[in-house]
């Protein structure tokens, strides 16, 4: 019977399993040594729509954040599907080092993001090529700017910190412990952004950018 994988963490039998995942199928663990993976079953054409596909992907992230609240996790993009249990089971054999060496690096850390764009300007004026140039350098390097003043604010909380760019402005991501969630919050807040930008500060997540494995 095909299943359909949700995350992987560390084997601890005191996690309370979520009692429905996707199209309310019941959740299980299938355990592998020093690693379990959370799995429901999945019946071909249960996803067909776009309506049902986007609400079978809100109930497989409601079912890995409940698990994430209580543990560190591995989550699988959606969806993932899988022949069996025994696939499952071989494949947590396989990657066993990596996932259990990733799980413990990251037991009871979490990641929050920060998207830094730019406002959209209600009519913006005509511009030669080299004018827009001009103006996506200086609003990129004001970006990075402000990335800056939120990495500084926050380096007492933060273990690690990653940036890239994205289509829209600056995607940040913080690393820190469960317990200093509430000060590296506040820390945000002191943090100036400039009137030309927006600053969205969300999580807490899964540590997905700080994964170092091969899935």
């Amino acid at each position: 019977m095909p299943v359909l994988a949700y995350c992987i963490t560390e084997a601890r039998s005191e996690l309370a399993i979520p009692a429905a995942g996707v199209g309310s199928m019941p959740v299980k663990a299938v355990v592998a040594g020093p690693l379990q993976c959370f799995v429901s079953r999945f019946e071909s054409g249960s996803m067909e729509g776009k309506a049902t596909i986007r609400e079978s992907a809100l109930e497989f992230h409601r079912t890995v954040q409940e698990l994430f609240r209580q543990a560190a996790v591995v989550p699988f993009r959606f969806p993932t599907i899988l022949a069996d249990e025994n696939e499952i089971s071989a494949f947590l054999a396989k990657h066993s080092s990596e996932y259990e060496s990733a799980l413990l690096r990251l037991r009871d850390a979490v990641q929050m993001e920060i998207r830094i764009e730019e406002r959209e300007a209600a009519s913006p004026p005509a511009a030669s090529g080299t004018e827009y140039l001009r103006h996506r350098l200086t609003s990129h390097k004001s970006m990075e700017e402000t990335a800056l003043g939120f990495r500084h604010a926050s380096e007492e909380w933060v273990r690690e910190w990653r940036q890239r760019e994205a289509p829209s402005g600056l995607r940040c991501y913080a690393l820190l412990m469960r317990e200093h969630l509430e000060p590296f919050l506040t820390s945000m807040k002191e943090v100036r952004v400039s009137p030309g930008q927006t600053a969205r500060v969300t999580g807490p997540w899964p540590a997905t950018e700080f994964l170092k494995v091969n899935k």
